[in-house]
């Protein structure tokens, strides 16, 4: 209360004089509680964040002393600000103490400043350093002066006591940070020189960037490498705030391309003894790939198999990778093995009266055979029923199905009687006076 003292002399002058009455409890005004809202960001902050210290409930204040304390290796304080000025900081000038700053406030008012629940008392401001997105950064603070500066800065009955405890607020960073996902690409057909070309995969892969205004992604290897098998790529994203993230994943590569072969010309083949042929094996062909320099060649009907007509014969080719190709071609088979002929041993036969004989059909005598045909044509020369007058060779032919042939030859010889003669008996003829005689005929007297 203000009390004022007025004086007047007898020349009715006056003069005053005024000082104020304060009345002062005489008992603490008890516990109090104040507390440092959390602060959530979606993302980190570019600039400092400020975190307010509200009163929990109504009260008239004259003077508070607490601690800040604070995550030191991820907050840098920037200064505290009383929205109920005057404000007293802690030695060191003000500035805080590693991660601790002693705060000493109190009234211009002797009867206190009051407050409402959930008024802000003051404002912290720090920097975010070393943020990382997901994390949550302890800010709190204590009663009292910390270990630098332990006795109140200042006491009385209207000092009050607060209760709170350590780190009991903090920023909170809820977006995830930077991340990318990797496609799952279908797999490159390898070319005619059995290889491939990496495609660009970035635009494949899927990046959340909650906080960044722009992210490139970079590929290793890059777009356009030739690879020639299954290959690991790397895709890294990296925003506007360096924030990075990286994923692999596997191209793999296919071979889709046929091998190729070129299959011989048809073949003849001749049949063995038995009228069959075996089949060679043909699968030593012209055979290509882009990939496989030694494809695998199948042969069906397979080699060693006994035909005995014209075949068709395929050939297949296979490349590592499954592909296949086949081409084909005929074995024909042929007969060209002759038969076998034995003819009768020479033979004597009886002219008749003309001194004539007509030859027989020897083409049931004689003995023949064939690998294929069992019923071989024999014919005979001069034929049947040819009049013969002198010894005779008679030639006999087997001929097969398929035009082979044999000969064999015998004689046929005319059976003469001997021819006889008598002459006369020895003759007497007178000779001449040279003692020459004259021959006759005698052929009439034989």
């Amino acid at each position: 209360t203000l009390v004022t003292y007025t004086v007047t002399d007898a020349s009715n002058n006056t003069a005053t004089c005024s000082f104020n009455v304060v009345v002062e409890e005489s008992t603490p005004i008890g516990d109090i509680t104040i507390d440092i809202l959390d602060v959530s960001l979606q993302c980190c902050p570019t600039g400092p964040i400020t975190l307010p210290i509200v009163i929990q409930e109504a009260a008239s204040l004259t003077a508070l002393q607490f601690t800040v304390q604070w995550e030191g290796s991820s907050l840098a304080f920037n200064g505290i600000t009383s929205v109920f000025n005057p404000l007293f900081l802690g030695p060191n000038g003000g500035q805080p103490l590693q991660d601790t700053l002693t705060v000493v406030w109190s009234s211009n008012s002797p009867a206190g400043q009051a407050v409402a629940a959930g008024d802000t008392l003051f404002t912290l401001s720090f920097d975010v350093i070393n943020c990382t997105p997901g994390s949550t950064y302890g800010v709190g603070f204590y009663a009292g002066g910390n270990s630098n500066y332990p006795q109140p800065l200042a006491s009385g009955p209207n000092f009050l006591t607060l209760n709170v405890g350590t780190l009991n607020g903090g920023l909170t960073i809820t977006s995830a940070p930077l991340s990318i996902s990797c496609p799952s690409p279908s797999p490159l057909p390898l070319d005619a020189n059995c290889e491939a070309s990496l495609d660009d995969y970035s635009s494949q892969a899927t990046v959340i960037d909650a906080c960044g205004t722009s992210s490139t992604i970079t590929q290793t290897p890059p777009a356009g490498t030739t690879i020639t098998m299954d290959t690991q790529v790397k895709l890294v994203a990296e925003n506007n705030l360096g924030e990075r993230d990286s994923c692999t994943f596997t191209v793999a590569v296919e071979d889709v391309t046929p091998p190729s072969i070129t299959c011989t010309s048809n073949q003849d083949l001749a049949f063995d003894a038995n009228c069959m042929a075996s089949l060679p094996d043909y699968t030593n062909a012209t055979t290509s790939d882009n990939c496989d320099t030694q494809p695998t060649v199948t042969q069906s009907p397979a080699a060693g198999t006994a035909i005995t007509s014209t075949t068709t014969v395929k050939l297949f080719v296979q490349d590592g990778a499954g592909n296949r190709d086949s081409c084909e071609f005929m074995v024909m088979v042929a007969d060209t093995t002759s038969p076998s002929i034995t003819c009768p041993t020479d033979m004597m036969v009886t002219p008749d009266n003309n001194c004539q004989h007509s030859l027989g059909d020897f083409t049931g005598s004689i003995t023949a055979s064939d690998n294929c045909d069992n019923s071989l044509t024999i014919s005979q020369q001069p034929p049947s029923g040819t009049i013969i007058s002198s010894d005779t060779v008679v030639v006999l032919v087997a001929t097969d199905d398929a035009g082979n042939m044999d000969t064999c030859r015998f004689n046929v010889v005319l059976d003469i009687p001997s021819l006889n003669i008598e002459c006369p008996a020895d003759q007497t003829v007178a000779g001449n006076q040279n003692c020459e005689g004259s021959l006759l005929d005698y052929t009439a007297s034989a």
